[in-house]
């Protein structure tokens, strides 16, 4: 890959002929192609893999597209996570003609692309990241991963087309600087849904839990931190069957990460582990990826390798049968893929669009980590 731009031309569907419409795709990620190469141990490393890996998804998906007789010409640019860089590449002609831009990938480059997408009106996805408290308010952004305070959302959406009649909703908030975010998210939603009761403590204060614990209703506790201790000492005063019952814990990904996991005590509390990506090996659509990708990279794919799979197919055959333009009302019905379920609507309580759909995993009576439909 050239360390600024390389452009492709992808022909879907017959021979290309010179009267067929050409659809524009702009990928501007910061690849830093030429740093890596030169530096292996850069800084820039992590996010430059990241990058890439999520681009080799998104080639299987160019590979593996049933579209309309129609024209691609995808041009993928390395902005070097260099704000100059991408500035220049921003006024590239084939990027200014785009009829969409896949990229940037940290949020401050999303704060650039604002002025950019207020000139144009092109839609731009945010592919990776997870806004918190950067907010972008840009009607053209779509974010794939939903903002961190929109999990509140989604997670009472799901709680209420479980059937859950009533609950009692705990949030136990860490130390982070954005531990805060879901609770804060929850009490402005407690109108909306007034079957539900809403109550917060920092993590510090878990023994005080006792207060906020409620008999004759599912107790949903959210531990809104994954400090591998404290989690610990909170799971441990939950599991007290003396003391409690009726108890359903979740968590982030990064709890996958811990160096002990109690999975039966998880299993007993019901441990519910919320995250964006996530491979669903029983899945034989998401098994057959991973054989493609494997064939052709001779490594296993990672999350990354999923989103940009998943986003390729989402958006390019959006735009094929579209006539190039992208059709956002056709992206709100869900549709499965092999990193989870997508449904793209407008923000809760912002500009612009994401994904409001998010991977909610459980333990099995084998202890594997499987998806909860829904």
């Amino acid at each position: 890959m050239k360390s600024l731009f390389l452009t492709l031309f992808l022909a879907i569907g017959q021979l290309v002929h010179a009267q067929k419409d050409t659809v524009r795709v702009s990928v501007i990620m910061p690849f830093c192609s030429k740093e890596i190469r030169l530096n292996p141990a850069s800084a820039r490393t992590p996010i430059g893999n990241a990058c890439r890996e999520y681009y080799q998804g998104f080639e299987l998906a160019m590979d593996s597209l049933e579209t309309k007789d129609r024209i691609f010409r995808i041009g993928v640019y390395d902005s070097k996570n260099d704000s100059n860089v991408f500035k220049r590449i921003l006024k590239k002609q084939d990027v200014t003609n785009s009829n969409l831009i896949i990229g940037p990938v940290v949020s401050e480059a999303q704060l650039m692309m604002s002025s950019f997408s207020k000139k144009t009106g092109i839609p731009h996805i945010s592919p990776l990241t997870t806004m918190t408290k950067s907010k972008v308010d840009d009607p053209n952004l779509i974010a794939m991963n939903p903002d961190l305070d929109n999990y509140a959302d989604i997670f009472l959406e799901k709680l209420k087309a479980d059937g859950e009649l009533q609950g009692n909703i705990v949030v136990i908030t860490g130390k982070g600087k954005n531990d805060k975010l879901i609770a804060s998210r929850f009490q402005a939603l407690k109108n909306k849904y007034p079957q539900y009761s809403f109550k917060s403590l920092e993590i510090g204060r878990y023994n005080e839990f006792k207060q906020h614990f409620q008999l004759g209703k599912t107790n949903h506790v959210i531990i809104d931190s994954d400090n591998e201790y404290l989690v610990g000492s909170v799971i441990r005063m939950l599991s007290d069957s003396n003391q409690f019952n009726d108890i359903h814990v979740y968590g982030n990904k990064k709890w996958l990460n811990f160096n002990a996991i109690p999975a039966p005590v998880w299993k007993r509390l019901q441990v519910t582990i919320i995250c964006p990506i996530y491979a669903n090996m029983e899945n034989a659509y998401t098994r057959n990826f991973f054989v493609a990708y494997k064939e052709r990279y001779n490594t296993e794919p990672n999350e990354f390798a999923l989103a940009g799979y998943d986003q390729g197919l989402l958006f390019l055959q959006n735009l094929a049968e579209n006539e190039g333009r992208l059709n956002l009302d056709a992206l709100k019905f869900q549709r499965k893929l092999s990193g989870g379920s997508y449904s793209i609507k407008p923000k809760p309580n912002g500009k612009g669009y994401q994904n409001m759909r998010l991977n909610f995993l459980m333990f099995d009576e084998e202890y594997n980590l499987v998806p909860v439909a829904y």
